[in-house]
C-alpha cells in the first residue's frame, strides 16, 4: 500500500510539473524540471551518455562525442577539463586535491589543502580502475592502461601504463599491435562514435564466434 501511494504521488507530481512547464516554458523552474526529466530518461536509456551530462552538470568541462562509464570527479569537478572523443572506463577516479598536507598544520598554520587541475586532451582512452592525480595533463591520442596511477603529465601520442604510470610505447606502436591482432574485432553495426545498433544477444554470438577461433597466447618460458 505504501509503495502504491508513493507511485501515485510521484505520477501526480510529474503530471503537475509537466503541465507547468508547458504553461511557463521560460521559467527557471520549467528549465530545471525539464532537465531533470531528460536526465531521468537518459539514465534509463544510455548510462554512458548520462555520465557525460552529469559531469557537465557538476561543472566538468567536457567536449563532444565522449563516453563515460564512470563519473568519479569528487569535490572539485570544476578543475577538470576533458576534450573531444574521450572514453572513460568504469571505476576511473579523478583526484583534484591531496589532503595529506593537512598533517603539516603545525608547520604551516591554516594549511588549506593541495589542489591541481586535470586536463585530458582529445581522442584519449582511460582504462578501467585508473586514477588521475592533481596537476596532470594527458596529451592528445593517448591510451592509459587499466589500473594505472597517473601522477605526472604526458605528451601527445603515448601508451601509458603502471603504478606509478610511465610511457610504455608510442601510440603508433600500440596501434600497429592492436590493429594487426585477430582479437580486434570489426562490426558494421558499431560505427563509433555514433550509437551502435546491435543487440546483446547478437553481440554475444559475434564475439564468441570470432574470439573462439583465436587460441590463447601461451606463457613465455624463461630458462
Amino acid at each position: 500500500m505504501r509503495q502504491l501511494i508513493k507511485e501515485t504521488v510521484k505520477k501526480s507530481l510529474i503530471k503537475v510539473g509537466t503541465q507547468f512547464t508547458k504553461t511557463f516554458p521560460d521559467s527557471d523552474f520549467s528549465k530545471k524540471y525539464s532537465r531533470q526529466l531528460y536526465m531521468a530518461q537518459l539514465y534509463r536509456d544510455n548510462r554512458a551518455e548520462w555520465n557525460v551530462e552529469h559531469a557537465r552538470d557538476r561543472g566538468v568541462t567536457v567536449g563532444e562525442n565522449c563516453r563515460f562509464f564512470s563519473c568519479n570527479f569528487f569535490s572539485e569537478p570544476y578543475l577538470i577539463e576533458i576534450g573531444n572523443h574521450v572514453l572513460i572506463s568504469g571505476n576511473v577516479t579523478f583526484f583534484t586535491h591531496d589532503g595529506s598536507v593537512l598533517i603539516f598544520h603545525e608547520d604551516k598554520k591554516n594549511v588549506f589543502g593541495h589542489y591541481g587541475k586535470i586536463k585530458i586532451n582529445d581522442n584519449c582512452f582511460i582504462g578501467f580502475g585508473s586514477t588521475i592525480m592533481p596537476n596532470v595533463e594527458i596529451g592528445k591520442n593517448c591510451v592509459i592502461a587499466p589500473k594505472s596511477l597517473v601522477a605526472k603529465s604526458f605528451p601527445d601520442n603515448c601508451y601509458i601504463m603502471g603504478s606509478p604510470a610511465e610511457k610504455v610505447s608510442s601510440i603508433d606502436d600500440y596501434k600497429e599491435t592492436k590493429l594487426k591482432s585477430p582479437l580486434t574485432l570489426i562490426h558494421e553495426k558499431y560505427p563509433y562514435p555514433n550509437d551502435y545498433d546491435i543487440s546483446k544477444d547478437e553481440k554475444k554470438s559475434f564475439i564468441i564466434e570470432k574470439v573462439g577461433q583465436v587460441p590463447i597466447t601461451p606463457p613465455i618460458s624463461r630458462k
